[in-house]
């Protein structure tokens, strides 16, 4: 049987015939520098690829939690992926 996933704000429920879970997950706050600018948010997926996250809001560094899971460590060595988060894309 096919598993089903119901997402419900931070909760996550997953079932399938023969087992159920349910993930919580608690959005982290964005620490700021002494200029209330967001700093970066460093991921590290096993020492494998590092993730860095620059101006990402409370949602969308929640949102990269759920997706992630809790691997957030800070990184020794720069990121392989950056990701920065935008008001507007601008096009010339």
């Amino acid at each position: 049987m096919r598993p089903n996933a119901q997402e419900n704000g931070d909760v996550m429920q997953r079932s399938n015939a023969t087992e159920s879970s349910v993930l919580t997950v608690e959005a982290a706050p964005v620490a700021t520098a002494g200029d209330g600018q967001p700093r970066a948010i460093d991921y590290d997926l096993h020492g494998i690829v590092g993730i860095r996250l620059f101006n990402a809001s409370p949602g969308d560094a929640a949102a990269v939690d759920r997706q992630l899971g809790p691997i957030r460590a800070t990184l020794d060595r720069e990121p392989d992926i950056d990701i920065r988060f935008v008001e507007a894309l601008h096009v010339d």
